[in-house]
């Protein structure tokens, strides 16, 4: 909950909250780690940190300084991709050293992000109105989808105010959100 600076945890087969992790300023996304931990990112200080469950009262900051950090997506082996509205890029940060690498830049305002079943991250680039997949060891990308009602508009300073959000199925289907139109 950006409003209150915290991530509910919530157990899927209950359908009931199962912690309460605080203490955040704008949390934006949060997902859980191969280990059991709780990746979150905190936008409006460019922070992604890790939390342990179920209070997170064990919370480390892996990287400082990310440019209006909006999504992740887990890579299954120890990274994060994250999307930097801010600094129009997409990259990859090693959970366990904190190291920061590009995997593509020059892109305006990507958002939601998410792997699909061939590897390539699929982005929501917000700014553009369109969706990418993006070849996560070359940087290259090809156009999925354009002319969409996703543009985000801003508030105070650079966070934005309405998102697009993204999510792929196991056979490759992706589903934008628009906060914009408030469609999927």
């Amino acid at each position: 909950n950006p409003t209150f600076g915290s991530v509910t945890v919530v157990d899927r087969v209950k359908q009931q909250p199962v912690a309460q992790l605080g203490g955040f300023s704008m949390p934006l996304d949060a997902l859980e780690t191969e280990d059991g931990k709780f990746a979150v990112l905190d936008s409006s200080v460019g922070e992604l940190s890790l939390a342990s469950q179920p209070d997170g009262a064990e919370r480390r900051t892996i990287v400082h300084g990310l440019k209006t950090p909006i999504a992740m997506a887990s890579d299954g082996v120890g990274g994060i991709f994250v999307t930097e509205s801010g600094a129009g890029r997409v990259v990859r940060v090693d959970t366990a050293t904190g190291e920061l690498s590009e995997v593509v830049n020059g892109l305006d305002a990507p958002q939601g992000i998410d792997i699909a079943p061939d590897g390539r991250l699929i982005v929501a680039e917000a700014g553009a109105g369109r969706v990418i997949a993006i070849d996560r060891d070359s940087g290259d990308f090809e156009v999925l989808a354009d002319k969409l009602n996703i543009k985000p508009a801003r508030g105070a300073g650079e966070t934005p105010v309405l998102y697009a959000g993204l999510a792929v199925s196991a056979d490759g289907v992706v589903f934008v959100s628009s906060s914009r139109s408030n469609v999927i």
